[in-house]
């Protein structure tokens, strides 16, 4: 099932394009591994980001098209890695921040990603990358609603919700039947009544935006 909650008629990729006023730049994390990447920056707009090198890599992503991974890993309580991935529609992925995307294979596949490049590692991913996914579920946020409304089903990997009902992978619950969605320890849990399974667990690295995600949950639970 590959997510098309961020549908687009446009590319999420803008190597050229206009992405609007500066928000915050970070730049890379000096190390005598990744050379590549010595240099390199994280540019964020009101209207996308773009990742920059040296070297002339330059790629930017448009925050009403972007779909965007995120991998949290946690020793005692602490944020050790953060990674966040960056999907355009043709299936190429770049990875920033520390660590893994957290995806197998099969995650890949389902999502469509026929490729992931490791970018740079920037400094304070608990700042820009927050921000990435804030800026992508207010672009993105307002269509996604205008979809439900008119009927149709929204996808983010293994996850489709309606305005009636959600499902993972073959299994549907209605709304009405579920207590609480929760994200704990890299994981998005569906439980009914006294803290029961309603659905299947769901890794939260596989959910293409998962703010936008548990923002259009929070709405059709209202």
């Amino acid at each position: 099932m590959n997510d098309d909650s961020a549908r687009s008629d446009v590319p999420a990729t803008e190597p050229h394009g206009e992405l609007g006023a500066p928000v915050m730049t970070a730049v890379a994390r000096t190390s005598v591994f990744g050379r590549r990447w010595r240099g390199a920056e994280l540019h964020l707009f009101t209207g996308g980001l773009r990742v920059t090198a040296p070297d002339g890599f330059d790629r930017g992503y448009r925050w009403d098209a972007v779909r965007v991974l995120q991998n949290h890993t946690r020793v005692n309580g602490g944020l050790v890695e953060a990674v966040y991935t960056l999907v355009d529609r043709d299936g190429t992925a770049l990875s920033l921040g520390q660590g893994h995307h957290g995806l197998l294979g099969r995650h890949l596949q389902r999502l469509g990603v026929t490729s992931v490049t490791r970018g740079p590692v920037f400094v304070d991913p608990m700042r820009w990358g927050p921000e990435i996914q804030r800026r992508a579920t207010a672009a993105q946020l307002p269509a996604a609603l205008a979809r439900l409304d008119a009927g149709e089903r929204l996808t983010f990997g293994d996850i489709a919700v309606d305005r009636h009902t959600v499902s993972v992978k073959d299994r549907t619950r209605p709304w009405a039947d579920l207590d609480e969605i929760r994200l704990v320890h890299g994981q998005v849990f569906f439980e009914e009544g006294a803290g029961r399974p309603a659905l299947p667990a769901v890794v939260s690295a596989a959910v293409p935006n998962l703010y936008l995600f548990l923002t259009v949950v929070e709405q059709l639970r209202r």
